[in-house]
């Protein structure tokens, strides 16, 4: 490496990104430049070629007032353009100095009246029928592609430039052309990307703030202004609005290593802001009238309409086919009776396709459950927890996860990009979803560095010289999420917490009239075998009183009694309160992995002897062997309470099966009765809470407890009945 050439350091693209481009204190040569002060338009700067014009030097003219310099047509003239300055209006005018033609544009600069006279040329004014042209073709375009590769036809059909580009900007200030018009000769730039360097964030707020910015010979002599800073501020001039403006040296290198001498950008915005340019260059210089200026500022603020329509139609019809994909997803959460995002399993593909994943994962405080290509459990549980971390709340994306969470880099070819959703705290509840890696290859105009090297005046840094294809390999990201995919995702956070406290007030009332149906079981059924209780202590104690000894065998009777009365009240409080946690969210199992054919033996072992003394078959299928993470006690109470009805609905002679299957991903049990069936009416009643409460000594909470116990684990208890033809319950819970 030579001593006049070092790599680009982070100080150089410091200066690059704070240049002062907007304080040059100089003009392109091809016009002329005044300041005045206000309001009587004293002259305070000048540019140092108006000697050529007026005659007279910059300093012989500085302290005058403009208007004795001119007649008094030309000084009208000039009063006229001071004062649409002030007003913040832009009219051009014509005038005519020293046997030459000139369009004067004005505009006010910290509180000084910037005029600046721009040569006139008479051949140019023929543009309404080429502007009327281009206009109707905009305006009948309802196609964005077609838009964009017409605009850049008609601006070169109207200024003549040999290349005319569509620049966009990307979230990162990186350019890339994306619609061509250029001569059959050169070489196409569509499809190249630029850095953000080439046009800098100040370079790019100066084009948010100008519709045009035209360099017709980039190889001019900057001319500077006299003095180089006002007088009556001491501030150089802030010529940000200037027409005239000198370039940056930068960036007429830069012009000069690209292989052209002129050109011209127009602005795009979109509700203000920059999106890109269309952007023309010329391999010879040239320079455009003011009236071809204006029709190329017609265009493009057309262009900036039209286009900003055609991409709200674009998203509101793309916003639109996501809507019956948000619609099955709130029915599929609405249906869940576990908490509201495990909904969003009953419709995997709907969950996948509405922001284009490859996988997913609902992370419910410990429990995780995935669909599709996914990270290992223990990677899904630890991005849950960095994302919550990231951002508590709204929708977090990237296409980069492992710059912000490191271990990703370990599972880039599952998740190299995330998107999320959170609902609010206390619990954790995330949605997440996944997208691969994939292999990219930008094609940049040019490596895209700069280099610092040693000149004249000392170290400045120069832009790249070569501007040949240069491909960049991209790995360890995704393709990016498009804000329709981001929209959809913060409407179905939007539509879960909607659902989540609409569960939680009809959960409040269900608490109110659970806590009057608790009072009225406790009162009925505790009242009976409570009064059991004291009849028969009373016994006891009158026959104590009375020194008379109860005979055993009536005394066993009585205490038998009594102890059954106990029996029952401590079943039926333990039912509530198992009940009651089940109501309350805060059911809690003890899960380990336990054989799916292990449950149903030992449920079969449990409940044999009470099968044979009612005379009834019990009877157990082998199914396939698999295993399930699950809490082995709830489950056999589940089946306890599955088995005790079968049985005791049964008639004598009846049989009762106890089966296991497995299906893709789940196991399902059944118990399958020949008892007298449950009527259709009926099957999801007596699921309810103190259903039939007190019928054959029930407390009418059996079945809702293990409706309960079994979604805690994930899974869904229901019946399949016909009256006469008996009935049999199932439940599934994920398979492990």
């Amino acid at each position: 490496m030579s001593s006049e050439q070092q790599p680009i350091t982070d100080e150089d693209l410091a200066y690059c990104s704070q240049e002062p481009i907007h304080i040059p204190g100089a003009i392109q040569s091809y016009g002329y430049l005044f300041v005045c002060s206000k309001p009587k338009l004293k002259l305070l700067q000048v540019s140092a070629n108006v000697e050529a014009l007026l005659g007279r030097s910059p300093e012989a003219l500085l302290g005058q007032t403009l208007a004795v310099q001119l007649d008094d047509e030309l000084a009208r003239q000039v009063w006229e353009a001071a004062q649409d300055a002030r007003l913040g209006e832009v009219e051009l005018k014509r005038l005519h100095i020293a046997g030459r033609t000139f369009d004067l544009a004005a505009h006010e600069s910290e509180d000084a009246i910037v005029l600046e006279l721009l040569p006139f040329d008479e051949g140019a004014q023929q543009v309404e029928a080429g502007l009327l042209r281009a206009v109707r073709a905009l305006q009948s375009i309802t196609d964005i592609e077609a838009l964009r590769r017409t605009v850049v036809q008609v601006v070169r059909e109207l200024t003549g430039f040999d290349r005319v580009m569509l620049y966009r900007f990307d979230e990162a200030g990186h350019g890339e052309v994306i619609a061509e018009d250029k001569l059959e000769r050169l070489p196409p730039y569509l499809g190249l990307r630029y850095p953000a360097t080439d046009i800098p964030a100040q370079a790019r707020e100066l084009y948010r703030s100008n519709w045009l910015r035209l360099i017709p010979d980039a190889a001019y002599e900057p001319v500077p202004l006299v003095p180089e800073r006002r007088p009556d501020t001491g501030k150089a001039l802030d010529m940000s609005h200037a027409v005239l403006r000198s370039v940056s040296p930068i960036h007429r290198e830069y012009m000069a290593n690209a292989g052209f001498a002129a050109s011209m950008s127009i602005s795009l915005l979109d509700r203000g802001e920059l999106w890109g340019l269309i952007s023309c260059v010329h391999c010879t210089p040239r320079r455009l009238s003011q009236p071809v200026l204006r029709a190329c500022e017609s265009i493009g603020r057309l262009m900036s309409l039209q286009h900003g329509a055609l991409q709200e139609f674009q998203k509101r019809t793309q916003r639109e086919a996501k809507q019956s994909l948000l619609q099955r997803l709130a029915v599929a959460m609405r249906a869940s009776r576990r908490d509201v995002p495990m909904g969003l399993l009953r419709e995997p593909q709907a969950l996948l396709e509405l922001v284009g994943a490859a996988g997913a994962a609902i992370a419910v405080d410990e429990e995780i459950q995935s669909i599709g290509r996914c990270p290992p459990v223990v990677e899904i549980d630890a991005l849950a927890k960095h994302v919550l971390q990231l951002q508590q709340r709204g929708v977090f994306h990237t296409d980069h996860l492992q710059e912000l969470h490191p271990p990703a880099a370990h599972y880039t070819d599952v998740a190299a990009g995330v998107l999320a959703i959170a609902a609010p705290p206390p619990v954790r509840r995330v949605v997440l979803w996944f997208l691969p890696e994939q292999m990219q290859t930008v094609n940049w105009a040019g490596k895209p560095v700069k280099r610092v090297e040693q000149g004249p005046e000392g170290p400045r840094l120069h832009p790249r010289r070569s501007f040949e294809l240069w491909q960049d390999f991209v790995s360890g990201r995704s393709r990016a999420w498009t804000p329709t995919e981001l929209w959809a995702a913060a409407e179905l956070r939007r539509s879960l917490i909607e659902l989540d406290l609409e569960r939680r007030v009809v959960r409040e009332r269900e608490a109110v009239r659970a806590r009057e149906e608790l009072l009225g079981v406790v009162s009925h059924d505790l009242r009976t075998p409570l009064s059991v209780i004291r009849v028969h202590t009373g016994l006891i104690r009158r026959d104590l009183d009375k020194q008379q000894a109860l005979e055993p065998e009536r005394l066993a009777q009585v205490l038998g009694r009594m102890e059954r009365a106990g029996e029952r009240m401590q079943a039926l409080i333990e039912d509530l309160l198992v009940a009651h946690r089940i109501d309350a969210g805060g059911f809690e199992l003890e899960k380990s992995l336990v054989a799916a054919q292990a449950l149903v033996d030992e449920a079969f072992h449990a409940m044999a002897p009470v099968a044979e003394k009612k005379g009834v078959r019990l009877e157990r299928s082998a199914g396939e062997a698999a295993m399930v993470l699950a809490d082995a006690g709830r489950l056999a109470q589940v089946f306890s309470n599955l088995l005790s009805n079968a049985l005791r609905f049964t008639p004598e002679g009846g049989v009762v099966r106890l089966g296991v299957n497995t299906t893709p991903g789940r196991v399902e049990f059944t118990v399958e009765d020949t008892g007298p069936g449950i009527p259709t009416e009926q099957q999801e009643k007596i699921f309810q809470r103190y259903h039939a409460a007190g019928a054959k000594g029930g407390t009418g909470l059996g079945l809702y407890i293990a409706r309960g116990l079994v979604e805690a684990h994930g899974g869904r208890l229901g019946v399949r009945s016909r009256p006469g033809e008996g009935s049999c319950f199932y439940f599934d819970i994920p398979r492990a």
